[in-house]
């Protein structure tokens, strides 16, 4: 997915490989949706959606204290 890409990068350009970032599986949201206050209230899929973020975030980190 496309949130994997930086860090993917970072470890195969490390391997001394050569990397052309394609990103795919993009979430967005549709433009013709319109606002609603509900939209405010946070959706039952937020906790996981941070747990990606979360885990990716510690990856990077990783990756930074990492000496090769």
């Amino acid at each position: 997915s496309a949130f994997h890409i930086p860090r993917a990068v970072r470890i195969f350009s490390r391997e001394g490989m050569k990397v052309r970032p394609y990103p795919c599986a993009f979430q967005v949201l549709s433009s013709d949706k319109k606002f609603s206050w509900f939209s405010l209230i946070p959706s039952v899929n937020a906790p996981y959606l941070w747990s990606i973020y979360l885990k990716e975030q510690v990856g990077n980190l990783f990756l930074t204290l990492q000496k090769k």
